[in-house]
C-alpha cells in the first residue's frame, strides 16, 4: 500500500542572498579561458530544524543548522543542465534495472564523456563554506521477515561541523554519533578529517576523460590517490549481546578504541613521504572457544580484556636520502611494550617512482644505518612464568631460574664468543632473571649502512657482529 509522509519545517532565513549569481550558475556556461570567479550565493543561512514522519519506514529530524560563505562559479556547463541530465540518467538506470534488461537508448560515448567532465567540474565550481548541523536523529524500521517482528534502528549525530566551524578549522567533523538496534549499541565521540583533498583524483580523471583513446590498462593508479591529510576518531565503543553459554546468560561483549589518528605528509606520486599512525586504548575482549588455548591461558592469567596501543611515525628526508623510523611501538596495558626506532639510508626518490620495477630496485638498495629496540615488561612475563609453573606443578622461582639458565647457555652457543655477543647474552639473561626493561642498540660500522648484499654474504650468523656496533643493557 501507499505510505503517507508528513513533516514540519521551522524558520529558514538567508542573508545576502545573490539570486542573480545563482541564476547565472544554473543557466550559463563559462567561455573557454574566461576564468569565472567564485562568488557567494548567500552570506549566511539559518534553519531552525525539521521533522519528517515516514510512516512504516520510520522518522527523521534535524535541529538547528547554519552556514556562511556558500559560493559557486559559472562552470563549463550550466549547472541546471548538468542536474537535469543526471536525473534523466538516474531514471534510465532505474527503469533498466526494473525491467532487468539493458536500456533501449544507451548513452553515446561522447555524451558519457561530457557528462563525466561536467560532474567533475562541480568539484571546483562549488565551495560549501563553513557551518554546522545539530541533533540529527533517525529511527529506521527495517522490513519484517516472515514470522519475525520488524527491527528498529536508531541513529543520532549531535553535531556535524565543516570548514571554519570544525575543530581543526577546516575539513569535516561528526561529534556524538550513536547507533543502536538488534540488542547492540555503539557510539563514537568524534570522527574528523582535515587536509583531505580530492583534487589529485579530480585532475587525473579530467585528463583521462579528455583523452578518449587513453590506455586504461597501463594507468598509474597511484596518481589517483587523494591527498589524505589527517583522519581522527576518538571514543569509539560497541556493545554486542552474547548468546547464552551452558544455559547461563552472558554479559555483552565490548570493543572500544580511545584514539585512532592518521597523519600524512607531502605525497609523491600519491604515496605519503611521512606517515604517523596512532592507536590508543584498543579494547579487545578475550573470549573462550574450542581450539583456542591462547585465550584460555590469557584468562587463566587474569586477562579478560586486552588494552592495546600502537604507533608508527616515519618520514623520508630527501636531502639525506634517509627514511627515519622515529617510532614503531606495540604495547598492552599491564602486560608489555616494545619500542623500535631506526634510520634507513640510501632511500632515494626512485622509491616513489611510477615505474614499479624502479621502485623495487630502490627498495632493495636501502640500507640499515641504526636500530634501537626496547622491551618493557609490565607484568606479562611474571604471569607467563606463573601460568607455566602451575601447569607443570612447579614453583615459579624454579621456572624463572631455569629460563635464565637456558637463555645464558643457549645464546652463548648460538651467538659465539665475540664481545658484542657476550654483551647481548648477558643483557638477555639478566632480563630473563628479572624482567623489567631490555634495550638493544645496533649501528652499522660502515657509514653507508648495512645492505641486503652485506647480509647475503654472511655464511655464519655470528659474522653479523663483525659488521655492527652493539650495545645491550637490562634494567
Amino acid at each position: 500500500g501507499t505510505t503517507t509522509i508528513s513533516g514540519q519545517m521551522l524558520r529558514t532565513s538567508f542573508e545576502a542572498f545573490d539570486a542573480r549569481h545563482l541564476a547565472r550558475v544554473l543557466t550559463e556556461k563559462a567561455q573557454p579561458g574566461a576564468g569565472e570567479p567564485m562568488r557567494p550565493i548567500f552570506g549566511r543561512f539559518e534553519q531552525d530544524g525539521y521533522t519528517l514522519d515516514m510512516g512504516k519506514a520510520g522518522k527523521m529530524s534535524l535541529g538547528k543548522s547554519s552556514g556562511t560563505g556558500f559560493a559557486a562559479k559559472v562552470g563549463p556547463e550550466p549547472l541546471g543542465e548538468v542536474l537535469s541530465r543526471l536525473v534523466a540518467l538516474s531514471d534510465a538506470a532505474e527503469k533498466s534495472a526494473r525491467e532487468a534488461k539493458p536500456s533501449d537508448k544507451p548513452l553515446k560515448t561522447e555524451d558519457e564523456r561530457r557528462m563525466g567532465l561536467a560532474l567533475l567540474s562541480l568539484y571546483d565550481s562549488v565551495s560549501y563554506g563553513n557551518g554546522e548541523l545539530r541533533d540529527l536523529a533517525m529511527t529506521l524500521i527495517t522490513p519484517p521477515t516472515p514470522g519475525a517482528k520488524p527491527e528498529t534502528v536508531e541513529f543520532k549525530i549531535a553535531r556535524i561541523a565543516y570548514g571554519e566551524s570544525a575543530p581543526a578549522k577546516r575539513g569535516l567533523a561528526l561529534e556524538g554519533t550513536s547507533l543502536s538496534g538488534g540488542g547492540a549499541k555503539g557510539q563514537i565521540e568524534t570522527i574528523a578529517y582535515s587536509g583531505f583533498s580530492l583534487s589529485p583524483l579530480i585532475e587525473e580523471l579530467k585528463a583521462l576523460l579528455a583523452k578518449p583513446d587513453a590506455d586504461i590498462d597501463n594507468l598509474d593508479f597511484r596518481k589517483f590517490i587523494p591527498t589524505i591529510g589527517t583522519i581522527r576518531m576518538t571514543g569509539m565503543s560497541v556493545d554486542a549481546p552474547q548468546p547464552p553459554r551452558r544455559g547461563q546468560p552472558q554479559p555483552p561483549l565490548r570493543i572500544g578504541l580511545g584514539l585512532m589518528e592518521l597523519k600524512t605528509g607531502e605525497q609523491l606520486n600519491g604515496v605519503p613521504t611521512a606517515v604517523s599512525l596512532t592507536l590508543d586504548n584498543l579494547l579487545v575482549p578475550v573470549t573462550e572457544g574450542p581450539g583456542n588455548p591462547a585465550a584460555r591461558d590469557l584468562i587463566a592469567m587474569g586477562f579478560r580484556t586486552l588494552d592495546l596501543s600502537a604507533k608508527l611515525d616515519m618520514a623520508w628526508d630527501a636531502a639525506k636520502s634517509e627514511l627515519g623510523v622515529r617510532a614503531l611501538s606495540l604495547g598492552a596495558a599491564n602486560m608489555a611494550k616494545l619500542d623500535i626506532s631506526g634510520i634507513l639510508g640510501n632511500v632515494t626518490k626512485d622509491l616513489f617512482a611510477s615505474d614499479l620495477a624502479l621502485a623495487q630496485v630502490a627498495a632493495l638498495g636501502a640500507t640499515v644505518r641504526s636500530v634501537e629496540a626496547k622491551l618493557q615488561n609490565f607484568g606479562l612475563l611474571e604471569k607467563l612464568v606463573e601460568n607455566e609453573a602451575r601447569k607443570a606443578n612447579r614453583k615459579p622461582d624454579d621456572m624463572r631460574r631455569e629460563y635464565a639458565m637456558m637463555a645464558s647457555l643457549g645464546l652463548s652457543a648460538i651467538l659465539g664468543p665475540s664481545d658484542a655477543a657476550k654483551t647481548l647474552t648477558a643483557a638477555i639473561s639478566r632480563f630473563a632473571a628479572q624482567p623489567r626493561a631490555l634495550t638493544v642498540q645496533a649501528s652499522a660500522k660502515s657509514g653507508s649502512g648495512l645492505g641486503l648484499a652485506d647480509v647475503l654474504t654472511i655464511t655464519d650468523p655470528t659474522q653479523i657482529f663483525d659488521k655492527i656496533d652493539l650495545k645491550a643493557t637490562a634494567e
